[in-house]
């Protein structure tokens, strides 16, 4: 469904740039709607279907993000339709998208069909994804980024770790530090020395 919205965003902006010859600026029909463009037909409201259809009118005259859209709607329909409806679905979409006049719903189409084993095999484990695990992977990997950034960047410099101190029971524990917020430069280099001295004994 990512590759269905990306595709919809891409034919806004080339038409976009088609018909008033620049990017999105505030008041411009599309630019106005890109976000609603990425909504769900179901979760739109009477006021959003309203305000699309008429900023499409005003700034899609050759109907060509009207199509994308569709498109994209009918993508995202796999995913909610029963095992049997979201076959067929897929069949139709496989068919009909490598040979839309519309050349990024047609790329997107000739992408799924290399995906198509993968995409049916949705409905072949009930709907299973490992989604939720790549998730969690991802929150992981920003938490490890996080524990391994230093304070070594030319402009600014945050207070490391103070030494370890004993616990009375042949641990350590790492106390935090008592500097709050950046360094100047004697602050940087007390620390590092007292950093040096305790790797030194």
């Amino acid at each position: 469904m990512k590759l269905g919205g990306q595709v919809v965003d891409e034919v806004r902006r080339r038409v976009q740039q088609d018909t008033l010859g620049h990017r999105g600026r505030a008041g411009d029909p599309l630019y106005g709607i890109r976000r609603t463009l990425q909504i769900g037909a179901e979760h739109l409201t009477a006021k959003q279907i309203t305000r699309l259809n008429t900023k499409l009118e005003a700034g899609d005259p050759h109907h060509e993000v009207t199509l994308a859209w569709h498109c994209y709607q009918k993508l995202r329909a796999i995913y909610h339709a029963r095992p049997e409806t979201g076959r067929r679905l897929v069949a139709e979409i496989l068919g009909a998208f490598p040979t839309c006049p519309i050349p990024e719903v047609a790329r997107l189409g000739r992408t799924l069909q290399r995906w198509r084993s993968a995409i049916l095999a949705y409905f072949d484990t009930a709907g299973a994804s490992n989604g939720p695990t790549e998730a969690v992977n991802g929150v992981i990997e920003t938490m490890r980024r996080v524990a391994r950034a230093s304070g070594t960047s030319t402009t600014t410099a945050y207070a490391p770790c103070s030494p370890p101190v004993a616990t009375g029971r042949g641990g350590r524990r790492y106390p935090r530090s008592s500097v709050k917020g950046p360094l100047t430069f004697d602050q940087r280099h007390t620390n590092q020395a007292r950093h040096q001295m305790w790797f030194q004994a």
